[in-house]
């Protein structure tokens, strides 16, 4: 019998990994920053560039992504879509790239932990940035070490223009590309001194381009001091943030549950780390860049930690924009190790982390009473009738699933409130419940079963409470819906 050419196999499981990229991509379940994406992507460019420059993030994702809202209506699939494009374009890397710089193996090995990483199936379908912000940086990288090797114009344009898009994606690809060009001038200095002025023209090419960037950088450095919701604690963060990859909802794991997920983030980066430094030590010296790249990944993590003591900017999340670092680390070793039995026991582990991912992911992403909140109160509004919460979390869901329903976003704390246009113009935003002294009608305040903002109302005027909707529980991001309808027929002071 014929044995399969290794690129024969990698063929295959890039086809495989184009199919499973779109497993999460045809539900409707959403979260708050993917309703903030489509609520963006749903203005003109020159609003969506001027409300996200209220926003934490830069805009080059929104801008990207803005062609495919307006030619399908904002479709939600097609949305999606595009982040599991983003995530093959990862797997391919390890075909069109990896491959060539470094082997077959190393490539096929690259690829297929791209597919086996539940984190790059989490992003997958998620409408943010994380997949084509890695995919940037990924191949900013690698142009990097080819100017390294050969400064030719063609490497030096695609080293800038990788770099300075994902820095366009995300801050955290703004550290990546001053982190990789830090790195890069070091070993020029120390190896390549004739190709210290060439990179030094790339260097001011990347400044020029990203001084609009600067801009934004400067101006949501003020919305990043506001974001007091950014917290953790040590030792905590370092082993959620290594077992992160590989159980990216490790945020809504019960504590009970910690423990053994802590214990297998640890062993699969321990493992990995120890067998890369004893080849990098080896005759052979294998696996260098590998340690490299683990490198690099692990001192932004650590900058970004250190800065955090005095301003909260880490968030697990944000280290997707750094996975293809992490990837390749993981690539090369695997790749090099001689010991078959090994590669075969983290491709058993691999392969049971990823169907046990994906199969409680999809589960709850094509979950049958996902629209049942939304069905409920599309069903029961009438014309006049508004929509109000004091929590835009869950708010901003109803903006995406509800857009014909007039809502009000109660901003007690009065935080980013101008971001908040980007839900304009289905959700106005109000910071006092004096407008309702002027209102007859309906209103349906949108809560998780607490009293507020109902208590506030009823302390100011006399209402009729006509309806309490039982709880409906959407287990994506577990949202808890309850609507409570309330009548104002006079505006009566109390």
């Amino acid at each position: 019998m014929k044995k399969i050419s290794l690129q024969t196999a990698h063929r295959v499981l890039l086809a495989v990994g184009a199919l499973f990229f779109l497993l999460g991509s045809f539900q409707e379940n959403i979260w708050f920053d993917e309703s903030y994406t489509v609520g963006l992507v749903s203005h003109s460019i020159p609003d969506l560039v001027r409300i996200a420059l209220t926003d934490v993030h830069p805009p080059l994702y929104y801008v990207m992504l803005w062609p495919v809202a307006a030619l399908t209506g904002a479709w939600l699939p097609a949305l999606r879509i595009f982040s599991a494009l983003g995530a093959f374009l990862i797997l391919l890397t390890g075909y069109t790239h990896i491959r060539r710089d470094f082997g077959e193996k190393t490539g096929f090995w690259f690829s297929l932990l791209a597919l086996l990483t539940p984190s790059l199936f989490e992003y997958s379908y998620q409408i943010r940035m994380y997949t084509w912000a890695a995919l940037f940086v990924l191949w900013g990288a690698i142009y990097a070490r080819r100017f390294f090797f050969t400064p030719s114009w063609k490497n030096g344009i695609l080293f800038v223009l990788s770099l300075v898009a994902g820095a366009y994606c995300h801050h955290y690809g703004l550290a990546a590309a001053c982190m990789v060009n830090v790195v890069l001038f070091c070993f020029l200095l120390v190896r390549k001194r004739a190709a210290v002025l060439p990179w030094l023209g790339c260097g001011v090419a990347q400044i020029g381009l990203f001084v609009p960037g600067i801009l934004f950088f400067a101006r949501q450095v003020s919305m990043v001091s506001q974001g007091y919701w950014i917290s953790f604690t040590y030792p905590k963060i370092l082993l959620d943030t290594l077992a992160f990859p590989w159980f990216p909802n490790i945020e809504g794991i019960f504590d009970d549950m910690l423990f053994p997920v802590w214990v297998v983030g640890l062993l699969l980066f321990i493992l990995p780390l120890t067998m890369g430094v004893w080849l990098a030590c080896s005759k052979a010296k294998a696996c260098r860049t590998g340690l490299l790249a683990l490198g690099i990944y692990s001192a932004i993590v650590a900058v970004c930690l250190i800065i955090s003591l005095w301003q909260p900017i880490f968030h697990m999340r944000y280290t997707m924009v750094l996975f293809g670092f992490w990837l390749f680390f993981l690539a090369d070793v695997l790749s090099r190790i001689p010991w078959k039995a090994v590669q075969g026991a983290f491709l058993v582990c691999l392969t049971a982390l990823t169907i046990g991912n994906t199969v409680s992911t999809v589960q709850v992403l094509y979950d049958s009473k996902a629209n049942v909140p939304f069905d409920y109160i599309r069903e029961r509004v009438q014309e006049g009738d508004i929509l109000l919460y004091d929590f835009v979390l869950r708010g901003a869901t109803l903006v995406t699933h509800c857009p014909d329903i007039p809502q009000i976003y109660y901003n007690r704390d009065r935080w980013a409130a101008d971001a908040y246009e980007a839900f304009a113009p289905t959700m106005d935003v109000v910071d006092s419940l004096e407008f309702l002294r002027d209102f007859q009608g309906t209103i349906w305040i949108v809560s998780d079963g607490s009293h507020r903002p109902l208590d506030e109302i009823q302390a100011m005027m006399p209402v009729e409470v006509v309806s309490v909707s039982e709880k409906m529980k959407v287990r994506y991001k577990n949202n808890e819906y309850v609507f409570i309808q309330v009548k104002i027929e006079n505006n009566l002071e109390t």
